[in-house]
């Protein structure tokens, strides 16, 4: 199979708090993996796909965590009693600053040889 991702995706253990555009709980979530273009998140509760998300990333880069708008693109189910589903989320809107980090993120794990292809 062709591999027909834009980014590539790298292992990471990020500690992330996303909520639902116009809902006020927020989860909260260690990412599967990442990449300059989305991240891979389980979660206690099925998301629809195209539900919009305001996510907070946390990395020793960054003072404060990186504030990111993103959708959902996919979602499984697992067999895993504590998070019965993961998720794809596309970044949509992200400020500079914060792409700068999250390039940064990706390019030290690049450079690290720790990548592997998600497909």
């Amino acid at each position: 199979m062709k591999e027909t991702r834009r980014h590539i995706r790298i292992n990471a253990d990020l500690e992330v708090t996303y909520r639902i555009v116009k809902d006020y709980a927020r989860k909260w979530a260690r990412s599967i993996d990442i990449s300059k273009g989305g991240i891979r998140l389980p979660s206690t509760q099925k998301l629809q796909v195209g539900a919009n998300l305001q996510l907070e990333i946390h990395t020793a880069l960054s003072i404060r965590p990186l504030a990111i708008s993103g959708c959902v693109v996919w979602v499984n189910e697992l067999n895993d009693e504590k998070f019965p589903f993961e998720m794809g989320i596309k970044f949509v809107k992200i400020l500079p600053s914060d792409l700068r980090t999250l390039y940064r993120i990706c390019g030290e794990q690049e450079a690290k040889n720790s990548i592997r292809w998600i497909g």
